[in-house]
């Protein structure tokens, strides 16, 4: 095999290129993403001298690993979307769109946390009871709480919020305020 390759440092772009027509080529590659996150790669086909490609694939590399600590961690997405624990203090959310209140537990200690939102009107959210994982729910039709305890558990539920409305959302260690839009 043989096999030529460039990286464009200001695209961030790599190019890998065979040069040996019939012969398997292979390569591996490593992604560099942070314990705890998730990265999105984009990967071309182009064959045969191509100017376009051929195939596209949409990439996810996911790290669950923890960063050395103790604390809780939150990641930037959740098993049923956008996380809403990690985002910032003050955020705009889309009505109808899916987000995860997803948290990972300290590996080496038994503890719980919890949270409540709070919204300005009634029935301005909804949860399905099938996609909720480790959390412990009450619920109100202006209010919502959760809680989970134990240690290196990973609770993760989905909510979908159904109109316009401001939401405030207390928990052990965050304070945000939602707006719905």
């Amino acid at each position: 095999m043989i096999m030529r390759y460039s990286f464009d440092d200001l695209r961030q772009q790599q190019e890998f290129i065979a040069t040996s027509p019939g012969n398997r080529s292979d390569v591996n590659i490593i992604f560099d993403v942070e314990p705890g996150s998730q990265k999105k790669f984009s990967v071309e086909y182009y064959e045969n001298g191509a100017e376009t490609p051929a195939r596209m694939r949409e990439v996810i590399i996911i790290n669950e690993s923890r960063p050395e600590s103790d604390a809780f961690l939150y990641p930037e997405n959740g098993i049923y979307g956008p996380n809403i624990l990690s985002m910032d203090d003050t955020v705009s959310l889309q009505t109808g769109v899916k987000y995860s209140l997803a948290v990972y537990f300290p590996e080496d200690e038994e503890t719980s946390i919890s949270f409540r939102l709070s919204f300005t009107e009634s029935g301005a959210f909804t949860t399905n009871p099938a996609e909720v994982y480790l959390w412990t729910i009450q619920q109100d039709t202006a209010y919502l709480e959760i809680s989970a305890s134990g240690k290196d558990i990973k609770p993760d539920m989905s909510v979908i919020f159904k109109k316009p409305v401001s939401c405030d959302l207390f928990g052990d260690q965050i304070i945000k305020v939602l707006e719905i839009n």
